[in-house]
């Protein structure tokens, strides 16, 4: 008799082409880099620790053009709610790795689901340039904190893949105009390649990111902005976007604003594919030569209109009006902020440089209203080694191509076996929550309900809300999502907790947290040691007539 988990692998054994989104290739075996943490089976129960936050302190905040957090643009008198500038490694034993884990969250998502190769949110091991050495790595070690600022990499291995980063501190906008400020090196070299992203979504659902409508990991509202509009070197007067900033010599690379997307209900409205937000280029700013040589980025937000400026590579002024973003209607006014590393390929664009890439981020800060902060406990990665090596360059250059297999980070449940156990260990301050969510990414080819189970308390069930699923040919591909699943603050109990997950048909799960909202407290104001009123003529610059 058949085992039914192999007739479910062979219904899916078709899934490579649709998992991979795009140019994927073959993999056979390979040398094998250390894995951090122990390996545990995709069914079995993952051990992580945690630790209770410790006593918020201050942060110094400098809102001139001289120091971190600048806030350049932001209403006067500046309230400043958050800034970080990455001081030193606080790691707690989270898939945050060297950052805050009670701050910080981080959330991995890859384009490698293929049921029947046993790939289920799989990566390849990457190079890490940060705090002065290259390093080889897999997660949780792809991020380093140092020099005042955290650098992350990613090998995207010819397919598309997000890291997102957020603080665990909601920013509000009700009923006025919010400042984010954050610095990062943007040296893209176009949408076929990596480039930095700007979430804002109403709930802490890990990883909200869009691709075609292949991928469509939305929040039930939410912003995304896309920094990946480029020209290169010497690239001559016709490369787009050097029309609006004509001053900048050719010599130098060039970035600005290329997208963005509103996400009402679910649905996504995207100015790059067929929506009709409207993002109007203004200007462009020198790119980063890499590493370390940030831009700095302040992103206005109003729920009508989204004004983005920025820097040259390197400086902090002048601050340059880099776009207006309309005809849009934001149905949110508080959420969460997610900065996000995002790769399409790169090799298909010939980029090779960018397949393996680090970014380096820091300054991250936003003004408003000082609210209380999530406690968010994270189900470890599962960290099993696949039988697959990397994909192989589609272009000739092997010194991109470093050895080792893809490893998983998450978990596949399949019909006719038992749910899938979690855990999720040092779980605290249950008292101070007023209300929990049960968040994840999933990968599915079908719409879904979802099943679920908090220790001992009763199952509950999800029915699928998100839009028609994009199809291929005559298969459906509903491919990534995120969610966020209601939990009885009752059902969670202080300690250990077991998660039980299953659902009407195959499924993955990844970058599973059990959320505790506003457990955390609220923090201490940062301390702003200077300030300016409005905009500084000297320091920003305004194109002539667009503004």
């Amino acid at each position: 008799m058949t085992h039914p988990l192999m007739s479910v692998l062979r219904r899916f054994m078709p899934l490579a082409a649709l998992a991979c989104l795009a140019g994927c290739g073959g993999g056979g075996g390979g040398s094998t880099l250390p894995v951090p943490g122990t390996s545990v089976a995709a069914t079995a129960t993952p051990v992580a620790t945690s630790a209770p936050a410790p006593a918020p302190t201050s942060t110094v905040v400098i809102s001139s053009a001289n120091g971190p957090c600048q806030f350049q643009t932001a209403n006067q008198p500046l309230q400043a709610a958050f800034c970080e500038t990455f001081s030193a490694p606080a790691p707690i034993g989270n898939r945050s790795g060297p950052l805050d884990g009670t701050l910080w969250g981080v959330s991995r998502q890859t384009g490698l689901y293929n049921w029947g190769q046993g790939w289920a949110n799989a990566v390849a091991p990457t190079v890490l340039d940060a705090c002065g050495q290259s390093s080889q790595v897999y997660p949780d070690n792809d991020i380093a904190v140092c020099n005042g600022m955290v650098f992350e990499s990613v090998n995207d291995d010819t397919s598309v893949t997000s890291l997102a980063m957020y603080p665990k501190q909601p920013f509000d906008i009700a009923g006025r105009t919010g400042t984010v400020t954050f610095d990062v090196s943007d040296d893209t070299t176009g949408s076929h390649t990596v480039w930095p992203e700007l979430w804002y979504s109403d709930q802490p659902v890990p990883d909200p990111f869009t691709h075609f409508s292949s991928w469509q990991s939305v929040p039930v509202n939410g912003f995304g902005l896309r920094i990946e509009s480029s020209c290169p070197a010497n690239s001559g007067g016709g490369c787009g976007i050097r029309q609006y900033c004509p001053e900048q010599p050719e010599s130098s690379a060039i970035v600005t604003v290329g997208s963005a997307v509103v996400v009402n209900n679910y649905v996504a409205n995207d100015s790059a594919f067929g929506g009709n937000v409207l993002v109007k280029d203004l200007d462009c700013v020198k790119a980063s030569t890499g590493p370390g040589n940030n831009n700095h980025f302040e992103v206005r937000f109003s729920q009508k209109e989204v004004d983005v400026y920025g820097t040259d590579a390197g400086t902090t002024a002048p601050l340059r009006h880099l776009a207006v973003i309309t005809n849009m209607s934001l149905t949110l006014t508080r959420g969460l902020l997610w900065i996000e590393d995002v790769h399409y390929n790169a090799d298909k664009e010939g980029a090779m440089d960018q397949r393996i890439h680090t970014f380096s981020w820091t300054n991250i800060g936003f003004d408003g209203p000082i609210l209380a902060r999530d406690l968010a406990f994270d189900v470890a990665d599962s960290l099993m080694m696949t039988n697959s090596a990397q994909f192989p360059d589609t272009q000739p250059d092997s010194a991109m191509q470093i050895p080792g297999n893809l490893l998983n980070l998450g978990y596949s449940w399949f019909p006719n076996t038992p749910p899938l156990a979690l855990t999720v260990p040092g779980v605290y301050n249950i008292g101070n929550a007023n209300g929990a969510f049960l968040t994840l990414n999933a990968f599915t080819q079908d719409p879904v309900t979802l099943n679920y189970q908090i220790n001992n308390g009763a199952w509950q069930s999800f029915v699928w809300p998100f839009p028609t699923c994009s199809a291929q040919g005559a298969t459906s591909a509903c491919a990534q999502v995120t969610m966020a699943l209601p939990v009885s603050l009752s059902d969670i109990q202080a300690g250990t907790n077991t998660i039980q997950l299953n659902a009407s048909d195959a499924i993955s799960f990844s970058n599973v947290d059990l959320i505790l909202r506003g457990a955390a407290g609220v923090p201490p104001a940062p301390v702003t040691t200077s300030s300016h009123h409005g905009l500084n003529p000297a320091s920003t610059r305004t194109r002539s007539g667009l503004h």
